[in-house]
């Protein structure tokens, strides 16, 4: 293993697009799904919250930070499972990767300790502010020490998409994201996350190697919307929202399955959002499980609406 001492000096800046390529490769290292696609979309909407680490100019680690901006009425936590918070300011944490051959160096605390003073000097000191991420079974002990509590369990759900042998009669049609669906899709969003999503959700709509569609009640009345997104091995699903009172769940996969055109995919979501039986008829196991864990902690992302996760970059 590579010593830090004989490298270099580690130096900590700002992660830019010129890194993308070698950001993904540093995920591609580590055996992770995101690809250039996942990289550009964080910097480009979120450019003040990456931390790259540089040994002799030559990218070695890196970390993002995601800010989610204060609706009119605030963030709002959900209030199931776990103690109320006061309405404030909630940012995400994610893509905290160190070079395979620099493990042990303390590259990951170097970029998740910028991160956080990132996070200190921008939103931290409002009231009520939360900071989120998704952790694995190694990373969960460097954040439990950063004062981080598990608040839910995250589950990977993978494989092909299939049609259930038997189908219920849709109530919902699906299709593709219109301009004109934005602002619909955008106000479910809200109502069930809590937070400002806008700035993401419009990049989505646009981005080249995403699929948006959105489902919609005989009344055209907008009930759900889901996101196929490319990655290096496996499609992901994400986010994928339903609005309470309205099974639209199962047209929109369909819809993404004829979308992702046999490619295996990724769904990221809550232990208990969805009945487990309604993933596994569509062909997908869950692969791995990992924490979600928020500081102070208050659940996140958790309402019944929320099917799937953005990722695990994104909460």
């Amino acid at each position: 293993m590579a010593e830090l001492s004989s490298a270099g000096e580690l130096e900590l800046d700002g992660l830019t697009n010129a890194d993308v390529p070698a950001a993904a490769a540093l995920a591609a290292a580590i055996g992770w799904n995101q690809d250039e696609a996942d990289w550009r979309r964080l910097v480009a909407l979120h450019p003040e919250g990456g931390v790259a680490a540089r040994v002799a100019g030559r990218l070695v680690g890196t970390a993002t930070l995601i800010g989610y901006p204060q609706a009119a009425s605030g963030f709002r936590p959900s209030s199931a499972g776990g103690k109320a918070a006061n309405r404030g300011s909630l940012a995400w944490l994610g893509m905290v990767i160190s070079d395979p051959a620099l493990r042990g160096q303390g590259i990951g605390s170097a970029v998740t300790d910028a991160a956080l003073a990132r996070w200190e000097a921008h939103w931290g000191t409002a009231s009520g502010a939360v900071i989120g991420l998704d952790a694995t079974e190694f990373g969960a002990p460097l954040y439990r020490r950063r004062g981080f509590e598990s608040v839910a369990t995250i589950e990977r759900w993978s494989g092909e998409l299939e049609r259930p042998t038997t189908e219920g009669a849709a109530e919902t049609s699906v299709s593709p994201a219109q301009p004109s669906d934005l602002a619909a899709l955008r106000a479910l969003d809200l109502a069930a996350t809590g937070v400002d999503r806008s700035a993401l959700l419009n990049y989505l709509a646009a981005e080249p190697s995403a699929t948006m569609v959105v489902a919609k009640s005989a009344v055209d009345e907008l009930v759900g919307y889901a996101v196929l997104r490319s990655g290096r091995e496996y499609r992901h699903i994400g986010p994928l929202l339903v609005a309470p009172g309205h099974d639209s769940l199962g047209p929109l996969l369909d819809s993404l399955r004829v979308a992702a055109a046999g490619s295996p995919v990724f769904l990221d979501a809550v232990r208990g959002a969805v009945d487990p039986k309604r993933l596994a008829e569509r062909g997908l196991s869950v692969a791995r499980t990992l924490q979600r864990m928020t500081r102070p902690a208050v659940p996140v992302f958790s309402g019944a609406s929320v099917v799937a996760a953005m990722g695990f970059e994104w909460g």
